[in-house]
């Protein structure tokens, strides 16, 4: 069955923490795990990204992966990289019916 996956090329403190962060996830076949960032992380990588796509995959994100998400250091780190405004449109846009979360 083929899959798709990122690479992500370090380029900052922030990555360089989710990389140290990353957990194994099981490949069927020869080869072993890989090494997946935790959601958490994505959601921040995502929408430093920026594009279009990105978004809407940070969004899904967070639907799909709720309750593995620690969402005290998510809120911590979407404050610091100041990606309030693009938080909340994927918040609404994964839970409309939800108030929105309180940023540190």
């Amino acid at each position: 069955m083929p899959f798709q996956f990122d690479v992500l090329l370090v380029a900052n403190g922030f990555q360089r923490e989710a990389v140290r962060r990353a957990v194994p996830w099981p490949l069927a076949g020869p080869g072993g795990d890989v090494l997946v960032v935790r959601p958490d992380d994505l959601v921040v990588i995502k929408l430093q990204a920026g594009r279009i796509i990105d978004r809407a995959d940070a969004a899904m994100v967070l639907r799909e992966n709720r309750d593995e998400i620690d969402f005290q250091r998510l809120h911590h780190e979407i404050a610091c990289h100041g990606l309030a405004a693009d938080y909340r449109d994927i918040w609404r846009e994964a839970f409309p019916t939800e108030p929105l979360p309180d940023l540190y």
